[in-house]
């Protein structure tokens, strides 16, 4: 399963929030990446699923709902959910029910799609990685083992590797 830049498009259309498109590297450093260049497609964009709840959150003239930071479209057709963690320098702060909550909203906001990816990403800093699978781990009660701690090399593994060029048309 890989990013489609052409589906992630697409799908903020079929929604009407083609303005809540951003693309992959402003995005991330916006969210306090400081790791360096990891090789993304300069144009592959997310998302900002903040974007998509505040305006829905505007038009229904209620408080915004927590949300994750972003999703995207993989090649599979279904919804990814990203939530960028780069700011942690300690992981104790991390809260159960908030990341929960982020997810709940997310999905609300899409109204629910069947196509949801099952898990969800927590992305980290490498340097905290570790500390945040464990924390994940040993969150009391406990977190949902679908609820993921990754670093942005993880992710380009996962979803932006090279060796699939058809997920980006430009290839």
């Amino acid at each position: 399963m890989k990013y489609s830049k052409q589906a992630t498009v697409a799908y903020a259309g079929a929604l009407g929030k083609e303005e809540c498109l951003e693309p992959l590297n402003d995005f991330i450093i916006r969210e306090g990446y400081s790791e360096g260049d990891l090789g993304f497609v300069a144009d592959d964009e997310l998302i900002d699923m903040d974007c998509v709840e505040h305006i829905i959150a505007s038009y229904e003239k209620r408080s915004p709902s927590k949300s994750m930071d972003s999703s995207f479209i993989a090649d599979n057709d279904e919804v990814v959910f990203m939530e960028f963690r780069f700011n942690y320098q300690n992981l104790k702060n991390l809260d159960r029910q908030k990341l929960i909550d982020k997810v709940k909203g997310s999905t609300i906001a899409l109204s629910n799609p069947t196509n949801l990816h099952k898990k969800y990403y927590f992305v980290f800093n490498s340097n905290l990685k570790q500390q945040a699978i464990s924390r994940l781990n040993r969150m009391n009660p406990m977190i949902p083992q679908n609820y993921i701690a990754v670093d942005m090399k993880d992710v380009m593994d996962l979803f932006f590797s090279p060796e699939t060029p058809s997920t980006h048309p430009s290839s």
